[in-house]
């Protein structure tokens, strides 16, 4: 049984203008369109603290799923992206957005 998308939650901008660029870059190298970064940045805050509360919680995070998800958790903002691009944008939140 699938379980539904995330729910967005309003997140504070990055508090670091560095950790957006850098961010914003990495999309950037992945072929990601400029206009999609902000939706990917709120739902990396949005995925990076849903899994942070399900670890606290005893839970197990997987990669490949989060991966899988993504693009569908964003399709309805317009932005379509390849495996690769998703794999990407899931890097890139990792590294300067789950922190």
């Amino acid at each position: 049984m699938d379980s539904p998308p995330p729910q967005f939650i309003v997140a504070e901008p990055t508090k670091s203008p560095v950790h957006r660029t850098a961010f914003y870059a990495d999309l950037t190298a992945a072929g990601i369109p400029e206009k999609g970064h902000a939706t990917l940045e709120l739902w990396a805050r949005s995925v990076c603290s849903l899994r942070a509360q399900a670890v606290a919680n005893g839970a197990t995070t997987n990669d490949v799923d989060v991966v899988k998800k993504l693009p569908s958790d964003v399709a309805n903002t317009g932005l379509k992206l390849t495996k690769e691009q998703a794999a990407a944008a899931w890097t890139a939140s990792k590294r300067h957005i789950c922190r």
